[in-house]
């Protein structure tokens, strides 16, 4: 009997570990190309009925190629891959299930990084005509989201540089 109930927790754990996507994460096969372009600082209004939510990067390790993707409602939306980048995206009012994770590029000197799997996530209610501004922290072994208020997220895209990210 003992070895019954071994083998169904056994089981059960190994189920749980069979590559279920983190609530508000995308397909995990997805990556992106990421271009900063700091000829343009665009800081949209939010169009009618929605809210613009701005999602800022920071790296805690200047010099190692890391990406931080965001999820947003199972698909993945955007990339940041240095500290003070940012894009923009507008969001419909709501509950939304955000999601970091971090895709590890390369080290300095070429030296390989770290693979991480971790994801963070994060529930956000928006309304329409309101702004949020959401930093995606990225470090060696994962991404975490946090909301900033209002005043530090204005003071925050003011010295940051506008990226573009499309899925590869």
């Amino acid at each position: 009997m003992r070895l019954i109930a071994v083998a169904i927790l056994l089981s059960s754990c190994a189920l749980a570990q069979t590559g279920v996507p983190a609530v508000g994460c995308g397909p995990q096969d997805v990556a992106f190309t990421v271009s900063a372009d700091k000829s343009q600082h665009p800081t949209p209004a939010p169009p009618e009925g929605e809210a613009v939510l701005y999602v800022f990067g920071t790296n805690r390790f200047p010099g190692w190629g890391f990406e931080g993707d965001l999820g947003v409602d199972g698909r993945w939306v955007g990339a940041v891959t240095r500290g003070r980048d940012y894009f923009v995206l507008p969001i419909s009012p709501g509950e939304h299930h955000l999601c970091a994770r971090v895709v590890s590029r390369t080290g300095p000197f070429l030296i390989p990084a770290l693979k991480t799997d971790d994801t963070s996530n994060y529930f956000l209610r928006t309304k329409p005509g309101e702004t949020y501004y959401l930093t995606l922290r990225v470090g060696r072994h994962s991404g975490f989201l946090q909301l900033l208020d209002p005043d530090k997220g204005k003071r925050l895209l003011a010295s940051s540089t506008f990226t573009t990210s499309r899925i590869k």
